[in-house]
Formats: C-alpha cells, structure tokens, sequence
C-alpha cells in the first residue's frame, strides 16, 4: 500500500533523485539531516519537531516527524540523555493530543534508513 498521494510520492522521488530533501549523506557517507533546510515546530536539547516534507497523504490529515539532532540508526544507540529526552516528549505530545499515534517504522519500512526519526500523524477517518 502506497502511503503517499501519488503526487507526493512524485515529488518525494524527484527531491531525492535531485538530493534537495533534508536527508544528506555526510563525507564519511553517513546519512543526517539537514535541519536547516526545514521548519522547527519544536526544539528541544536533543531533538527537534519537524514537518514531514513528503506526508503519508494517503492515510494522515497531520503528519510531522521527531528527528534526533544528532544521526543515529536506532532508538537503542541514543545516549541516555538522548533516549530519556525522547521518551519524555513522547510522553508530553501524548498529554497534548496533537497527534494520535507515533510511527516507527521498522528497516525495511524506512525512507531513510540511517537516520532514526519517529513519525507523528493523525489518521484520516
């Protein structure tokens, strides 16, 4: 099942076929994103809430993302510092019912696979 309008997904291939998503490979071939390059909602010490360029348009009427500052693959190899900010505005968003459900995908479900980042959506009705 595709997750994005085709026209999203037209434009999320091109973005990425021309490398102007916020997703950038580093010189050591790492991936990261170019938070620069975007809108922050939120800013916190070690994560940031951004607007999902590219949206699952299909099946969501809101959808941002949770994006770690720094570039890891997997929740697991956040610092401590990291993973307690993660779960604490995880935990905040939830008492604030501006989403109803986070997202994260597993490795093969990833647009970006080096670079963890947790999907926040309301579902279409």
């Amino acid at each position: 099942m595709n997750k994005r309008m085709d026209e999203t997904q037209k434009l999320f291939d091109q973005a990425k076929k021309e490398g102007t998503t916020i997703a950038k490979i580093d010189s050591d071939g790492e991936m990261f994103f170019d938070l620069s390059r975007t809108t922050i909602i939120q800013d916190h010490d070690h994560w940031v809430v951004i607007p999902n360029d590219f949206p699952y348009d299909v099946i969501c009427t809101k959808h941002d993302m949770l994006v770690p500052k720094r570039p890891f693959n997997y929740i697991r190899e956040a610092t401590d510092a990291e993973r307690h900010e993660y779960y604490a505005i995880k935990k905040r968003l939830d008492s604030e019912g501006q989403y109803e459900s986070i997202i994260e995908n597993f490795t093969q479900n990833r647009s970006n696979t080096g670079h963890f980042h947790a999907h926040l959506v309301v579902w279409k009705k």
